[in-house]
């Protein structure tokens, strides 16, 4: 299990609400979200589904971690509950000089972190962010990535 993996399933554990009882964390073996040959059109051949943590709350999602592979190279998919309204993620796409991404959830961004892509999308009560790190991730990963978010929005 990677060190994003386990800091991942430690979050989730320590997560409280009233309704504590219903909530389960678990180790998952493949995306829910997102499929090995998805992430391979992001990253290239020979990718692999490295690692992934999965809380719900009764039958919904509360969060969501998948670590994806190819050599020196990482893309993650996460969600998380959404913090802060639309004004909140504006003024951080505003910080990051991100590009307003249309007709995706209810609010998303796209930006580049040290020329590494990232994307986030808002809907409903999660925010969906994918992100590409490791040697070799450029800016001309960006299409690549908003592609597989247009095909894991839906299946947040």
């Amino acid at each position: 299990m990677s060190t994003a993996t386990a800091v991942g399933l430690l979050l989730l554990l320590s997560v409280h609400t009233a309704d504590a009882q219903s909530e389960q964390a678990k180790i998952i073996k493949s995306c829910p979200v997102l499929t090995n040959a998805e992430a391979a059109a992001v990253l290239g051949a020979g990718t692999l589904f490295a690692s992934g943590v999965e809380a719900t709350s009764g039958s919904a999602r509360i969060s969501l971690l998948c670590e994806f592979v190819q050599g020196e190279r990482t893309f993650t998919v996460q969600a998380t509950k959404t913090l802060g309204g639309k004004d909140a993620w504006e003024a951080i796409r505003k910080l990051s000089n991100g590009t307003i991404e249309p007709a995706m959830g209810d609010y998303a961004y796209s930006e580049l972190e040290e020329g590494k892509a990232r994307f986030f999308i808002v809907k409903g009560a999660l925010t969906l962010e994918l992100r590409i790190g490791g040697k070799g991730a450029t800016s001309t990963d960006l299409p690549k990535v908003r592609e597989a978010a247009k095909k894991a929005l839906p299946r947040l």
